[in-house]
């Protein structure tokens, strides 16, 4: 969906020292002596001076922190990446990250990624934390020059990357205007120039082709196969039902249908659902916990409560006097493979949205009874 998201000046990203968890307290930037993220070396010759085999160097492509930008107070709050080493690619995840919304109001994330030599290659992707409507993101790597060597709206797993022609200190940023939440990466490819001592690495000694690995801060291996431009998190769970809830009918709750695409060993929302198949009805039946009317898209956003977080599901047009909070809605989705020969599930939806970029009309989807 084409949205117009203004992007604030570098200025405002200043970073500091707070850790960014959902009950921090804002930290004024004006009373914080700034820290440097990346030690001081002599840049002079800098493939040189970082080709080494410690492992102060196999941080330097991701070690920055992810520092958020709160919408309305200014303030800047930090949060450290969970960070997996590799023989070839190194990778930092944020966890997720609510933007728009609740008391820290995050508009946009920054992230310094340091380019220790040419050929090198940033990827950068978000994953997002909602199950029917994804949304888009904003995602933007500006070199030392100032350059924009990246500047795409993303949807949900849709990656992008660029191959190094300069080294220094590139800034990531993810930007977007929208109430959603994301899960933010940023992957740093080394072919191996940094794994000569890898200590702690996970992922294949020799990497297969199209995928890729990364270690959560559980300890378990969160596998990723790319395909067609997107990154999609690899899950046992079509493999491994869940006997805590096992579906008799196609009737869902919100709730139950992210259960449907959740792994609880990751703890991550995937494409690969525990039961449902492609071309199964799915019937999503539940209670609207909140309605809100977006003017500028001419769309409704109807929000669903669930233990997972508020989940959106967006229609167009103005349907606020139609339906209000606390009523019992039902919707019909049907389940697609998103590619013919892999195990990841879509619905019809998402596909529409996906292709026609704007919200679907409510009447190809509501059910009454």
């Amino acid at each position: 969906m084409n949205k117009k998201i203004l992007i604030s000046s570098l200025s405002i990203f200043m970073m500091t020292t707070a850790l960014l968890t959902d009950n921090t307290s804002a930290t004024d930037i004006n009373n914080k002596k700034e820290k440097p993220i990346i030690e001081e070396v002599n840049k002079e010759n800098i493939e040189d001076s970082y080709l080494t085999t410690s492992n102060w160097a196999r941080n330097i492509g991701v070690k920055a922190v992810f520092a958020a930008l709160n919408k309305s107070s200014q303030y800047v709050f930090n949060r450290d990446p969970s960070i997996s080493y590799g023989s070839t690619r190194d990778t930092a995840s944020s966890g997720t990250i609510h933007f728009n919304q609740g008391t820290q109001n995050i508009a946009s994330v920054k992230k310094s990624v340091e380019v220790v030599k040419k050929g090198h290659q940033v990827e950068l992707w978000a994953n997002s934390n909602n199950l029917l409507y994804t949304g888009k993101i904003v995602v933007l790597l500006t070199t030392p020059g100032g350059t924009d060597v990246i500047n795409k709206s993303v949807g949900h797993n849709q990656y992008s990357w660029y191959s190094a022609t300069g080294t220094g200190t590139h800034q990531a940023r993810y930007v977007t205007s929208n109430k959603d939440s994301w899960n933010l990466w940023q992957a740093y490819y080394h072919w191996g120039d940094l794994a000569s001592s890898c200590t702690g690495c996970t992922e294949y000694s020799v990497p297969i082709k199209n995928y890729s690995t990364f270690t959560n801060d559980n300890g378990e291996i969160v596998t990723f196969e790319n395909i067609d431009g997107k990154i999609h998190i690899v899950s046992e769970n079509s493999r491994e039902k869940n006997n805590s809830l096992t579906k008799t009918n196609s009737l869902y709750t919100f709730e139950e249908l992210y259960h449907e695409f959740f792994d609880e060993k990751l703890e991550l929302l995937t494409d690969v659902a525990k039961n449902i198949k492609e071309n199964d009805i799915v019937i999503l039946k539940d209670n609207i916990s909140s309605i809100m009317y977006d003017h500028v898209n001419n769309e409704t956003e109807l929000i669903f409560y669930t233990k997972f977080g508020e989940q959106p599901i967006r229609f167009a047009g103005d349907l606020t006097k139609k339906y209000k909070a606390g009523d019992k809605i039902s919707l019909k989705f049907v389940a697609q493979k998103i590619y013919p020969t892999k195990d990841y599930i879509s619905f019809n939806y998402k596909k529409e949205i996906e292709q026609n970029e704007i919200a679907p009309n409510i009447e190809d989807y509501i059910l009454d009874y």
